[in-house]
């Protein structure tokens, strides 16, 4: 089984074993545009002026021809068996009947209508951090343009994940579950209208559609002004990291003032 994994320090585990620095930053990256590209044909010519834009075309072709082999030489299943790329003289892709798990893939495939608000959350639980965290590659101008554009859209992607996972909680009137994950969306979104509505929704116990419409009663009127006041008097400290211990949460807890 092969592990591949682009969010957070990119790491590829085949059979137990690390092989990441076998491949290098640049066959990462290279990994990382293939699984962007969804297992379509990506052309060689392309992939290697984006890689080694300020080399020789010539040059750069055989750096691109020897880390394709590196990829290959690590992933290939057997003499004559299925190797992670399949490749031509023009084109490559991602073999998708390789057998592999890549945390972007998953990420891609999930589709919020269809999936439950568990299942929605333990995706965003597989955001390690940034597409390619800390790389940056020097006079690879397009190539750090794509990885930033993508760094965007996936965190954009994961927030509405992660809007939508409140959303079944509340309609399950999980409000503790829903409140939350919207904390989490706050560290990332802190000025988004939509999230402070959601908010104040779960605090007050009042309809998200009615806070919406503004079609509310004195009495609801009365509970989100007391949900307000609350959470604008409320310290909200957010850490996302996924494998936070019970420990490590307390060292922090304890190094924050007036907590």
């Amino acid at each position: 089984m092969l592990q591949i994994r682009l969010f957070g320090k990119p790491q590829v585990i085949c059979d137990g074993t690390d092989i990441t620095p076998e491949l290098g930053n640049k066959g990462c990256a290279l990994l990382c545009i293939l699984f962007l590209r969804g297992g379509d044909y990506y052309a060689r010519e392309k992939l290697a002026a984006y890689l080694w834009p300020d080399s020789a075309a010539s040059a750069a072709k055989y750096n691109l021809r020897y880390t394709l082999w590196k990829i290959k030489k690590s992933t290939d299943i057997g003499e004559g068996g299925r190797s992670l790329i399949k490749l031509d003289r023009e084109y490559c892709c991602i073999d998708r009947a390789y057998d592999y798990i890549c945390d972007l893939q998953t990420i891609d495939e999930i589709d919020p209508e269809t999936r439950s608000a568990d299942e929605l959350k333990r995706a965003c639980d597989a955001f390690g951090g940034e597409l390619l965290e800390g790389y940056y590659f020097n006079h690879c101008e397009d190539l750090n343009e794509l990885i930033l554009s993508q760094r965007i859209y996936y965190e954009k992607r994961k927030n509405r994940l992660l809007m939508k996972a409140a959303e079944l909680y509340e309609q399950r009137d999980m409000l503790p579950e829903a409140v939350g994950i919207l904390e989490r969306v706050m560290e990332y979104e802190p000025y988004n209208e939509q999230l402070a509505l959601r908010l104040i929704s779960s605090e007050c116990f009042v309809d998200n559609k009615k806070l919406v419409t503004g079609q509310l009663s004195m009495e609801e009127w009365s509970k989100i002004g007391i949900a307000a006041t609350a959470l604008s008097q409320t310290d909200i400290r957010v850490d996302d990291n996924p494998s936070l211990s019970v420990a490590e949460m307390n060292a922090k807890c304890r190094r924050l003032e007036n907590l």
